[in-house]
């Protein structure tokens, strides 16, 4: 669970510098206050690497993980599943695990 901390608070800490909480007086001794946005935060090549970061960290990533690796035990599942019906002619449970992987990743797909 530490490296998943770590790694959100790595991966979110320029957020932290892309605005400012001003105080301003506002007469009647009381402060309103102001969220301002930071240089930092209109810059242009900073706004393309933070946008296309987080959206390959958070979004591409792991759907590729999740596509593959569910590829992975589909093709794996099905193999064992021929494999077994040569002995024993007749469907096995790892045909159902198989028919469960493709229809997750077709979900994933589409």
């Amino acid at each position: 669970m530490l490296p998943a901390v770590l790694l959100a608070v790595i991966i979110n800490a320029p957020r932290f510098f892309e605005s400012n909480v001003d105080y301003i007086p506002d007469g009647e001794g009381d402060f309103r206050t102001v969220l301002k946005v930071t240089r930092l935060r209109l810059h242009p090549t900073y706004m393309k690497v933070s946008n296309w970061g987080r959206a390959l960290l958070i979004r591409i990533i792991p759907f590729l993980l999740i596509a593959g690796l569910s590829l992975y035990l589909f093709i794996a599942t099905r193999r064992m599943a021929i494999g077994s019906d040569k002995v024993q002619h007749r469907r096995t449970d790892s045909d159902v695990l198989g028919c469960i992987y493709y229809v997750r990743v077709r979900t994933l797909i589409n």
